[in-house]
């Protein structure tokens, strides 16, 4: 089966995920108009803390 997620942001990357686990050899095509990777958003206070570095927010 094929999946289409419009949407790289986290709720993207979560249906994906979540498609991957229960699904494995399904394709899953990602469309987004983010220039970066996804990201948590939730880790960037710890980034700002300095208790993780800034690829622990990808």
């Amino acid at each position: 089966m094929k999946h289409l997620i419009l949407g790289n942001g986290p709720a993207g990357v979560i249906a994906a995920e979540t498609i991957r686990k229960r699904a494995p050899s399904d394709q899953i095509i990602m469309i987004g108009s983010e220039d970066v990777p996804p990201y948590s958003r939730m880790a960037i206070p710890y980034l700002l803390m300095g208790n993780i570095q800034e690829s622990g927010t990808y």
